[in-house]
Parts: structure tokens; C-alpha cells; sequence
């Protein structure tokens, strides 16, 4: 079963903030999100085709203007040049993991991590990041081992811990131990409605009831507190499925 808190991007939002916070990782402005969100993930692939000397370049990157264009590209390809023109520069790789982690490409920010790994071993920001991209590839096992990591490294750490919850959420175990992690984020002083709603879906966990067929229940989770879908402006969650 599916439920509502992970079945979106936005529920992904979310936890990028949380990470930002805490780990210092970039977070784009989400009013940008809303206006070019889609023409900025495709410039993201565009811009690491470029980085690579490959063909593509420009491919997906229409829809936003020249300007636009040239500036998104621009940006990411000098963070993405400097990345692999300085190997062994922790700081640099983790910025262009986060460019692709920002732009819903998971796959591309890994090997960018595992450099950062290389770089710098036992970093918590770089496990949270690796905790990150799993579990956007609904690598939730994986999602499970790095936050651990990341964790293990940093106690005070939001952001891998709301990712272990998040990870064991969607696994549907370890759900007394979720509730355990999340006592432990009211001490750290996480948004408290973002805590609310995480126990609405660990609930739903437990029983195999959505939130939202709950009577009287608001039919935002936690996920309705991120941008808008940037097509429509309305929420991004779509019931029933992940977009």
C-alpha cells in the first residue's frame, strides 16, 4: 500500500529542507520551483550533457528563455566543471550532487557523492545525501543504511533522522522506532506540524488506513505543505500514485 506522505515529489521538498537546515545543501527558491520547475530539471540534464562534452546539450531545455536558459546552465555547468576538475574537494562535489538531488535526478548526484565519500570520508552530510538519492529511487533499504550513517556520525541530525522515519514509513517495520525518532525531533525543534502529520502517515502505516479517509480529515499531509504543482499551481500530491 501507498501512502499519500511519500507518494509525491513534494514529501521529497520537504526533506530537502529539512537537510538544508541542518547540512548546509542549497535549496532552490521555491518560487522558482513553481514557475520553471520542470524547464529547470530538464536544463539540469542539459547542462551535465554540456559538462560532459556530450551532444544533448540543449535537449529538454526548451520552455524557458534564452536568458533563463543560459543562466540555469551556466550555473550548473561551472559547478558541475569544478566538481570533476577538483576530485578530491569534498565541498565541490556535494554542491553537484545537490544540483541533481534539487532537480529530481538522484541517479546523477551519486557518483558525486561517493566522491565527496572518497574525498572526505564519514561526513554526515554526505550519508544524508546518499540516504537522500535512495530514497528517491525508492531504495528504501539503502535510504535505511545511510541515515544510520549519517546518524551515527551526527546525533543531532534532523534531517537524516526525519529520512530514517520516512524510509521505515514506506518499508511499513520498525514503526515503534520511527515514533522513538520522532519524539527525539520534537527536542531538536522540527516544525512541529511537519511532526503532526509524520505521525498521521506512521499511523496509516500501522493500520493500512490513509490519512486522508480518516472523517474530518484534512486531505493534506504533510506533502500539502510543499509548492504547487508547477503546471497547474495547485498541489502537486496526485492521489493514489507517485508522480
Amino acid at each position: 500500500m501507498k501512502f499519500s506522505f511519500l507518494q509525491t515529489r513534494v514529501s521529497i521538498v520537504i526533506i530537502f529542507l529539512i537537510l538544508g537546515l541542518i547540512f548546509g545543501f542549497k535549496i532552490a527558491n521555491s518560487q522558482y520551483r513553481r514557475e520553471h520547475g520542470p524547464d529547470a530539471m530538464a536544463a539540469a540534464g542539459a547542462a551535465q550533457g554540456a559538462a560532459q562534452g556530450g551532444s544533448h546539450a540543449d535537449a529538454g531545455s526548451q520552455g524557458l528563455s534564452p536568458q533563463q536558459r543560459e543562466q540555469v546552465m551556466n550555473e550548473m555547468r561551472q559547478i558541475i566543471d569544478k566538481a570533476k576538475n577538483n576530485p578530491n574537494d569534498a565541498e565541490a562535489q556535494l554542491e553537484a550532487a545537490d544540483q541533481f538531488i534539487q532537480f529530481g535526478r538522484p541517479e546523477e548526484a551519486i557518483p558525486f557523492l561517493e566522491k565527496a565519500d572518497q574525498a572526505k570520508p564519514n561526513d554526515a552530510r554526505t550519508m544524508a545525501g546518499l540516504s537522500m538519492a535512495s530514497f528517491m529511487l525508492e531504495k528504501y533499504d539503502d535510504s535505511v543504511k545511510w541515515s544510520k550513517k549519517s546518524i551515527d556520525i551526527n546525533q543531532e541530525n534532523p534531517g537524516a533522522s526525519f529520512l530514517l522515519v520516512a524510509s521505515y514509513i514506506r518499508l511499513r517495520k520498525n514503526l515503534d522506532e520511527a515514533e522513538s525518532i520522532l519524539k527525539r525531533l520534537e527536542v531538536q525543534k522540527v516544525d512541529p506540524t511537519i511532526l503532526a502529520n509524520a505521525r498521521k502517515e506512521l499511523e496509516s502505516a500501522r493500520t493500512g488506513k490513509s490519512p486522508d479517509s480518516q472523517p474530518g480529515s484534512d486531505s493534506k499531509t504533510v506533502l500539502g505543505h510543499g509548492p504547487e504543482d508547477p503546471n497547474t499551481g495547485k498541489s502537486a500530491a496526485k492521489p493514489g500514485g507517485r508522480q
